[in-house]
């Protein structure tokens, strides 16, 4: 139901460790830190809760809690996912509390009313209301991004793909892995094939073109077929002569022979203003998209569905 009703269900197994400090992370958000030095700033401060923030020069893209520090880096005041606040130091979604604070929170009434909401309505307003209880900011200045919405999923993806990439995912000592093991490619890519600017991890094969593109493990993408500005989860299949423009297509789907997605023209009733609004399409998982079926920017197809240009649409 929310972050503090995550912590609250897992309470037994975090005493299991008898710890003294734990680390509650988002996992909506994309960045690359090292803990201990936050938890050293934590030690210093002598603190009973530390959030990490960055600054952010436009708060219209992020749905994030926005920081009031002071000169010193204590916290005055914690505003959650607004819109209009005057601060520009953004939660990226990374904090450390103290077990002991954390556990005193922790009770069947506090949970009971609060449990459908986030750490940021509930447990740092009551932190921030206590005369016992100190917040410091910590300063993140490397990459984040919040992931929670279609675009920033797409444009967190793109970011792997610019020079320099804004994200790396291969740095010494500091790989990122998946699923399916390090971000590394053993795709079959066939003399008809062709790839450019793009991110392969795990196998796969490749006989047409893939361009700006993240491709999971197992994509099978056919002859003849063009995959420009998309990103492919695990285990897709996409067919011979396709087209998939700025697409996020979900895992265990296939888009058959001759199929278009994400096109300038084409079956207008899945068109979606609510999830796609900026172009970007999203195939969800275990679709079927069928043969020549043309679905035009900013279409959703929900999981489990088929499309087919004659039936139209069943499940």
């Amino acid at each position: 139901k929310g972050v503090t009703d995550a912590v609250y269900r897992n309470i037994d197994f975090i005493e299991l460790f008898s710890p003294k400090y734990v680390c509650v992370l988002s996992g909506s958000r994309i960045y690359n830190m090292d803990y201990s030095v936050m938890l050293d700033y934590h030690k210093k401060k002598n603190a009973d809760v530390t959030v990490a923030y960055a600054p952010i020069s436009s708060r219209s893209n992020y749905h994030c809690g926005l920081l009031y520090p002071d000169e010193t880096g204590l916290v005055l005041d914690f505003e959650e996912k607004s819109a209009t606040g005057r601060s520009n130091f953004a939660s990226i979604g990374a904090c450390i509390m103290n077990w002991a604070t954390l556990k005193k929170y922790m009770t069947p009434d506090f949970v009971c009313k609060n449990s459908a909401s986030c750490f940021g309505l509930d447990i740092f307003p009551s932190i921030l209301a206590s005369s016992s209880e100190t917040m410091y900011a910590y300063r993140f200045d490397g990459y984040w991004r919040d992931v929670d919405t279609l675009d920033s999923l797409w444009e967190s993806n793109m970011d792997l793909l610019g020079s320099p990439p804004g994200f790396v995912i291969n740095e010494e000592g500091r790989k990122v892995y998946t699923s399916s093991g390090a971000a590394f490619s053993s795709y079959y890519l066939h003399s008809s094939g062709d790839v450019n600017q793009s991110i392969l991890s795990g196998s796969g094969v490749i006989l047409g073109k893939v361009d700006r593109s993240v491709l999971s493990d197992s994509v099978f993408i056919g002859e003849g077929a063009e995959v420009v500005d998309s990103i492919i989860m695990p285990n897709v299949y996409i067919g011979n002569n396709t087209k998939v423009y700025k697409t996020i297509v979900g895992s265990r789907s296939h888009i058959m022979d001759g199929a278009e997605v994400g096109v300038e023209s084409g079956t207008s009733a899945f068109v979606s203003d609510r999830f796609c609004k900026n172009g970007v399409s999203l195939i969800a998982s275990w679709v079927s998209v069928g043969e020549k079926t043309r679905l035009p920017q900013n279409s959703y197809i929900g999981n489990g569905v088929s499309v087919d240009s004659l039936k139209f649409a069943f499940k």
